[in-house]
Formats: structure tokens, sequence, C-alpha cells
């Protein structure tokens, strides 16, 4: 079973001083990606633990998880990666068998079907809480960009 969950880090994710500045709808990618919205996320399949607790800008890793999605399945290989460090967590595809390598090493094995499920219902439960807190991201075309490459997923 593959899981990726997030736990928000308690504090807003925008500082109030910029709060009243930016509209979320206009907000750049890059922007969105790397300045707001961190939070704590873990990522395991089976006993391994690939990711834990690692503090991520949410939007960036539901982006990453996209990229991964695809370059998996058309070249056989992908990787997350993180600008926050230089981590890594490699893919590679045999058949319908997806071979994970985290961070420190540790592998675990996992089918693409339940790789892309797990993503499928991270990047939901993330786009749904960003929304609830920030309904003008919706407009975001980075947000509309993500909700349309999910139905490209299954």
């Amino acid at each position: 079973m593959v899981s990726i969950v997030f736990t928000p880090n308690g504090e807003s994710e925008i500082p109030d001083s910029c709060r009243d500045r930016f509209n979320l709808s206009n907000e750049e990618e890059m922007d969105l990606r790397y300045k707001y919205f961190y939070c704590w996320v873990t990522f395991s399949t089976g006993e391994v633990t690939l990711l834990e607790q690692s503090y991520v800008p949410l939007l960036d890793f539901m982006l990453s998880l996209d990229w991964a999605i695809r370059e998996v399945r058309t070249r056989g290989s992908s990787s997350i990666t993180f600008t926050e460090h230089s981590g890594e967590i490699g893919m590679s595809l045999r058949g319908d068998r997806l071979s994970l390598e985290g961070m420190d090493g540790v592998a675990a094995q996992c089918l693409i079907g339940e790789f892309v499920r797990a993503s499928l219902d991270f990047t939901n439960g993330g786009i749904g809480y960003l929304l609830s807190k920030y309904p003008s991201l919706e407009l975001n075309p980075s947000m509309q960009r993500l909700r349309g490459a999910m139905g490209e997923w299954r």
C-alpha cells in the first residue's frame, strides 16, 4: 500500500504581511511553488518510509508528482527532487512494478497503479485544503493546469 500524506504546519501558509498584496489567482507559478503553502509530507510504501515528515511546499510537491508520473510512464524512470535540499526519490518502471529509492538509499516497490492512486488522493486532498483556505487560487493557471493533468494520470 502506498501512502502519501501531508500535515499543515499549523501556521498561516501566507505571511500576514503578504495577504493584502497578493491576488492568488494571478500569482506566478514559481512563487506558488516555492514561497507558500509549506507542510509536512510523509511518503511510504508498505513498511518502507521514503520521505518522513519532510517540510516542503505543498503545491510544488503536487506538481512534482505530476511530473514524476508523466516521466516514469513515458521514459520508464523519473525522480521527485526537492528545491529545499539535494534529496531525491528515484523511480524506475518495469512492467507494472515501480521501484523506488529514497534519499537515504532505502528501496521499495509497488504497483504503478498504487502510486498513481496515492498521488491522486494526495493531490485531491491538497487541492481541497488549499481551495478551502484560499478560494481565489482556483482561478490560478497553475492550479487549473494541475487539475487538468490529474485526469491524464489514470
